[in-house]
């Protein structure tokens, strides 16, 4: 039985999220659609993968430019009104808190970090959340992430797999 006869018999079950593979659909709600890549001033913010399940939100990201962003990662910033950084933020402005999960930095003067963090769960029905991070002159910007439903997602029958 070849590749493409095994996921046939699991389609709809598997969908391909980016940032995190292959995962089993009924596992989570929703999920950033493609990656996203933001320059802030001498930084580029990667948001590698995000994804939603019943219990948590699961976001990854990269940070590379400023040597000091690893202080992202470490919750090392308040906003003015005291609260943790970084935390998501719907439109209607409920913010949801989170934690870190595991942090990497390059270990040379490159600049690069990488980071994972969970938040609270997100309503089935947001389509656009925002990441709220420390600007390093006090304030706060935002990174927009849209979502989707899990159902959108390539089903993994559809990932086009190279045979070798």
């Amino acid at each position: 039985m070849g590749p493409q006869r095994i996921l046939a018999g699991i389609s709809g079950l598997v969908r391909f999220v980016p940032g995190f593979g292959l995962e089993q659909a009924e596992q989570f709600t929703l999920a950033m659609p493609e990656p996203i890549r933001v320059t802030h001033k001498d930084t580029v913010y990667d948001i590698t993968g995000f994804l939603v399940t019943d219990e948590y939100s699961l976001l990854n990201m990269k940070a590379e430019g400023y040597i000091q962003n690893a202080a992202i990662f470490l919750g090392k910033y308040k906003d003015q009104d005291g609260n943790q950084l970084p935390y998501l933020e719907d439109v209607g402005g409920t913010r949801y808190t989170g934690s870190y999960n595991s942090v990497s930095n390059g270990g040379d003067l490159t600049g690069v970090s990488w980071g994972s963090f969970t938040f609270e769960p997100l309503p089935p029905q947001t389509q656009l959340i925002y990441l709220k991070l420390p600007d390093y002159d006090g304030g706060t910007w935002k990174i927009a992430i849209p979502l989707v439903d899990a159902d959108r997602l390539v089903a993994a029958e559809d990932l086009q797999l190279r045979q070798t």
